[in-house]
């Protein structure tokens, strides 16, 4: 496929006197263009160097738009008064979740309803300190361990004897080696020479 496109290109062909003609078109300005290119590359030479671009001023409304937005949960990166891609991304989260226009733009009125939003949310988080009563829990220890004997018949919440607690803690499973049989659990009979799979 290269192949076929480099030889297509390799036999293109200009018209005749094409060259010619765009010569003719660019001679009464040929000086004219090397006049201003030989004084752009002149002053390059003159300075030295070339300078670094200057950083942009940074703006206070956009400084207090980054600190309202990281106050109220947009992250919007630090507040340097820099319209970034962090601060244009939170701002427009901001909108959307306010149903405003979403342009992305660090304004007064944006800032003005930050300050609301901000303060709100101060207002929601406060509770008052006659609401919040504190109390300590109480642990009561049980009365007696169970015993043995205990253990042996069906537990008051439902479990039987060579039972245990189901993985979901809603109901109860046989031991290994014991199948279930009603509400009961028995032995499982094993033939002569026989032992349990993994399954029990």
């Amino acid at each position: 496929m290269v192949a076929d496109y480099n030889s297509r290109c390799g036999s293109f062909r200009y018209r005749s006197g094409a060259l010619e003609s765009v010569r003719r078109d660019v001679e009464p300005y040929r000086s004219q263009l090397q006049a201003e290119g030989r004084s752009r590359f002149a002053r390059v030479l003159s300075t030295g160097s070339l300078s670094a671009p200057a950083r942009p001023a940074a703006d206070e409304t956009v400084r207090a738009i980054q600190q309202k937005l990281n106050e109220i949960g947009y992250n919007a990166g630090p507040a340097d008064g820099l319209i970034g891609r962090g601060t244009r991304s939170a701002i427009q989260a901001f909108q959307r979740d306010n149903d405003l226009v979403v342009d992305g733009n660090p304004t007064a009125a944006l800032l003005q309803r930050l300050t609301a939003s901000s303060q709100a949310k101060r207002q929601e988080t406060q509770v008052p300190a006659t609401l919040v009563e504190v109390v300590p829990p109480t642990y009561t220890p049980p009365s007696r361990a169970p015993s043995r004997q205990d253990s042996a018949s069906p537990i008051s919440g439902g479990i039987q004897q060579n039972a245990h607690l189901n993985y979901l803690g809603n109901g109860w499973e046989c031991n290994r080696g014991y199948y279930r049989a009603g509400n009961e659990c028995q032995p499982v009979q094993l033939p002569q020479n026989a032992t349990l799979d993994v399954y029990g």
